[in-house]
């Protein structure tokens, strides 16, 4: 060796299934701030219910929709998204909107890239769906401790190509901004 070891980190994303949906249940819980608690709690996707993680790998749109980030092979990250018509119309014109219902990356594994690969994940996905034109996410408001990491997202989100939204998205998802406390971000979709 000649002195100067250099560590490489692998960062890789795969799919969610029925074996795997407890790892994602688990670090989503321990990663996501206390602000975005209260949020999961109202989309029914809190430690106290299994049922939004089943059913993000039960639908058949959202098998691509749910992954897992690992670092060195150590699941530390995971997305969850739906997918929501953006209006109603003609079958064959209706467009959809991806929509980011969960993101986190455990504390001690932040900006090694997790969330980046698993938000690009997330996006190649949308991009392949010929009707889908945009990926959503919404980001808790500032709460006391929480300014760095939010901060970080909102910069991680620019950086990817998502814009601050002046209003909610053009679909309703259950708890999404019902105080009023979330910024909502999108991307929009281009082939």
């Amino acid at each position: 060796m000649n002195g100067s070891s250099r560590l490489v980190h692998l960062v890789r994303v795969d799919d969610v299934t029925h074996n795997n949906t407890r790892q994602l249940k688990t670090v989503l819980e321990k990663s996501l701030s206390e602000s975005y608690q209260k949020y999961a709690d109202e989309i029914g996707a809190s430690e106290h219910s299994s049922p939004f993680y089943t059913q993000a790998v039960s639908d058949a749109s959202a098998h691509e929709l749910a992954k897992l980030g690992y670092f060195n092979d150590v699941c530390v990250g995971g997305i969850v998204a739906t997918r929501k018509a953006l209006a109603e119309g003609n079958a064959k014109e209706v467009k959809y909107g991806v929509c980011i219902l969960g993101l986190g990356v455990l504390r001690t594994y932040r900006r090694y890239g997790v969330a980046r690969a698993l938000l690009e994940s997330i996006a190649a996905q949308a991009a392949n769906d010929k009707k889908s034109v945009e990926v959503d996410i919404a980001v808790p408001a500032l709460t006391s401790g929480d300014a760095e990491e939010r901060n970080a997202l909102v910069q991680l989100l620019r950086e990817l190509g998502y814009a601050k939204r002046d209003s909610k998205p053009g679909f309703n998802v259950k708890g999404w901004d019902a105080d009023g406390s979330l910024d909502f971000y999108v991307k929009e979709i281009v082939r």
